[in-house]
């Protein structure tokens, strides 16, 4: 047997034998069983594709830090869907009323942010792009588009600003 068929082998058979057990320790903290589920596939999949040494020893901790880390990301993905949910006050003056025709959901805060990484230019809507949405780190979108490290980051910094300037002024 080869390396890689004894090292699925032993995650299999720890799948077999503990993803329920996974399974319920991830909803206990997400509080959402669907969820969970994913989060404890994925888990499992990144131990298929990690390149650490995995034994039967070894394997029960690095499965509870894989989800742990999911977890956080989980929740981290979760605040910032919050955080875009905004809703914003009318009144004439007053920001202690809210009116329910002005709270934005985040489908229409997506659009809004789709228009405003349209209107950047096209070099600087590329680099936004692949760090945004693709979640690449300068050094990485330096090195995919053969530009300049330094050139990378100013153009993602003023991208960055004119997103956050164009949204201010559709929420205005």
């Amino acid at each position: 047997m080869t390396d890689h068929n004894i090292r699925y082998g032993i995650i299999a058979d720890y799948y077999k034998a503990h993803r329920d057990e996974l399974s319920g320790f991830v909803a206990k903290r997400i509080h959402c069983s669907y969820e969970a589920d994913d989060i404890v596939q994925d888990t499992f999949a990144r131990l298929l594709r990690s390149e650490r040494i995995i034994t039967p020893q070894t394997l029960p901790a690095l499965a509870y830090k894989t989800a742990c880390n999911l977890i956080i990301d989980y929740w981290r993905r979760h605040r910032a869907a919050e955080r875009y949910e905004c809703r914003l006050a009318y009144s004439a003056g007053t920001v202690n009323t809210l009116d329910t025709a002005y709270v934005y959901g985040r489908g229409e805060m997506e659009q809004l942010l789709e228009r405003g990484i349209a209107e950047l230019a096209e070099n600087k809507r590329n680099i936004y792009r692949l760090n945004v949405c693709e979640g690449m780190r300068v050094a990485d979108i330096s090195k995919s588009t053969h530009i300049g490290y330094k050139t990378v980051e100013k153009r993602l910094g003023t991208a960055r600003k004119e997103v956050r300037t164009f949204i201010r002024r559709m929420l205005a």
